[in-house]
């Protein structure tokens, strides 16, 4: 069976996908994209909001249901489903502590979302932490009110700042 999605689809439903990926993506990196769906935790951890399924996938909101986070179908056609998943953490909150289950302190406002950059504004009520739920890997890089910071590694997969207590615009390159 194919499980993949036309290469179009992005064109039709313009999604970012888990880790920061957009469509269309080779078969290969659906596939691992289609094992993290296996986890209704992971996939609110990496700010999933809305999932795409083609023609032949295996049905999933029978896992997330029983996880007690069901989700809801908002589009069906052509044997593509889409799924609207309303317990997705934020894609960049600050939190006091690295991540967890806990829902976020604060919500952050990502106000450029470009290839290669994001940009957020933060206001930390205290001492902690902005996590981005983008893939960390090496090479970014992150300004804290212009001054360069260090990118950390957020729950081994994550991009994350350290921001002491302020209002901040934070910028991930």
């Amino acid at each position: 069976l194919d499980y993949s999605l036309p290469a179009n689809a992005g064109m039709l439903f313009p999604m970012r996908m888990a880790g920061g990926a957009r469509l269309p993506m080779p078969k290969a990196q659906a596939e691992r994209q289609q094992r993290l769906l296996e986890s209704p935790a992971l996939v609110n951890g990496f700010a999933v909001r809305a999932v795409m399924l083609g023609p032949g996938a295996a049905p999933l909101d029978e896992a997330f249901r029983e996880a007690g986070m069901p989700l809801r179908l908002v589009h069906d056609d052509s044997g593509v489903r889409v799924f609207e998943n309303p317990h997705a953490l934020p894609r960049a909150y600050w939190t006091s502590a690295s991540m967890a289950d806990e829902t976020p302190d604060v919500a952050c406002r990502i106000v450029e979302d470009a290839l290669g950059r994001v940009r957020i504004q933060a206001t930390a009520p205290a001492a902690g932490m902005l996590v981005l739920a983008d893939a960390h890997a090496p090479g970014w890089r992150v300004s804290v009110n212009g001054e360069r910071a260090e990118v950390l590694r957020v729950d081994g997969v994550f991009r994350g700042v350290a921001l002491p207590a302020g209002e901040h615009e934070v910028v991930f390159a």
